[in-house]
């Protein structure tokens, strides 16, 4: 719970930065960020829901909770467990809890800014050691930095997909027409498994939806209890960060290369390119 006075005269927007004892950002608010609003398609009453709040940059004394996460991963629709609390139900976090210890608040107000020390201590009722909590951390953190590479890729290939199926239709048939279907069939590989494979008990086919959820459960493993790690759960951790470099991987040679490609074809064409979100 976050206490601070803006005092009159002061303009401009406020931002609010966490940062631990290495001076690195572990979460920042601005005035001006977007106020979320809630998803019309969630089957779930509204009124469970934690009104969304802001950063406020009003003149007098202001209140702002910080839910002690790291930033969620962006992109992620909404997910509320069942145990609702009536008017604030926060939704399923996707990023890990920080770890106890010395934090620091800055404040910036009209180019200004202001600090003051934080200390987080652990709720007195668990019993883990802090080298337990601290191994729950390092690999919850791990699994969280890979969701944040792994997301903007389905991002990407999705409205990649979307350009393509725009370009079929404008593509008599040819040469040009062949290599927009084959990198379709190739986005469609790396986004999903083939239907009907793999076979129960055979090998896992990488990509991206598999891999993204593997990511996903092993997180939620890790964040479910604050004891340390199961030896299976961080013997799992490994292979896991493996497969979704290589997912990460796949990715850059399609941009790097069948992209490439195509766009020098579809220029020649007079077609408009296959623009990547960066």
């Amino acid at each position: 719970m976050i206490d601070y006075y803006i005092g009159t005269g002061t303009m401009g927007p406020v931002t609010l930065e966490l940062k631990d004892e290495m001076g690195h950002v572990v979460r920042s608010y601005s005035s001006s960020d977007p106020v979320p609003t809630p998803d019309p398609t969630l089957n779930i009453p509204p009124y469970w829901i934690r009104p969304p709040q802001k950063l406020s940059n009003e003149q007098g004394l202001n209140r702002f909770f910080w839910d002690l996460h790291y930033a969620p991963v962006p992109g992620v629709p909404a997910s509320y467990p069942i145990a609702a609390i009536y008017r604030n139900t926060a939704p399923d976090p996707t990023s890990p809890w920080t770890m106890p210890g010395s934090y620091t608040v800055v404040l910036t107000v009209g180019g200004k800014s202001y600090q003051q020390p934080l200390t987080l201590v652990m709720d007195p009722r668990v019993k883990t050691s802090n080298a337990d909590l601290a191994e729950q951390f390092k690999l919850s953190k791990q699994l969280y930095d890979e969701s944040l590479m792994l997301n903007p890729i389905s991002e990407s290939v999705k409205r990649t997909r979307d350009q393509i199926v725009e370009l079929q239709k404008r593509t008599p048939n040819g040469d040009l027409k062949t290599h927009l279907n084959a990198l379709a069939d190739k986005l469609q590989a790396l986004s999903v498994a083939a239907p009907g494979a793999p076979s129960a008990g055979g090998p896992a086919r990488l990509n991206l939806a598999t891999t993204s959820g593997r990511v996903k459960t092993l997180f939620d493993l890790m964040q479910d209890v604050d004891l340390a790690p199961t030896p299976q759960a961080a013997a799992a951790i490994p292979g896991v960060i493996r497969d979704s470099r290589r997912v990460q991987e796949d990715w850059q040679m399609i941009k790097s290369q069948d992209i490439a490609a195509l766009n020098l074809e579809l220029r020649a064409a007079g077609l408009p390119l296959i623009d990547v979100i960066k």
